[in-house]
């Protein structure tokens, strides 16, 4: 799914690590962690980024989207594992 400018909530990148909670006391997500998920990817996904002139941004929404893939597989109450939503609705 691509990143929808017109609905969706933009953020710079460095606006996008502020975005990101963090534990108290802890330090800010860096904004090059930021880049690194939308140039690299983290876990085999990538953040969804569109380029604005010459900004990099992604969204509220994106970045929603981006953790919940980074999610590792569940384990339910009999100790199976469950394998990621999207996986599961692969056929």
């Amino acid at each position: 799914m691509s990143l929808d400018i017109l609905s969706e909530d933009l953020l710079t990148i460095k606006q996008a690590a502020k975005e990101v909670p963090r534990p108290a006391g802890e330090k800010p997500l860096h904004y090059a962690t930021a880049w690194r998920w939308a140039h690299r990817g983290l876990r085999g996904h990538k953040l969804e980024t569109v380029r604005v002139g010459s900004q990099l941004m992604t969204s509220k929404q994106r970045l929603h989207a981006f953790f919940l893939a980074i999610q590792p597989p569940q384990a339910n109450t009999n100790g199976a594992t469950l394998k990621p939503l999207a996986q599961r609705l692969k056929r």
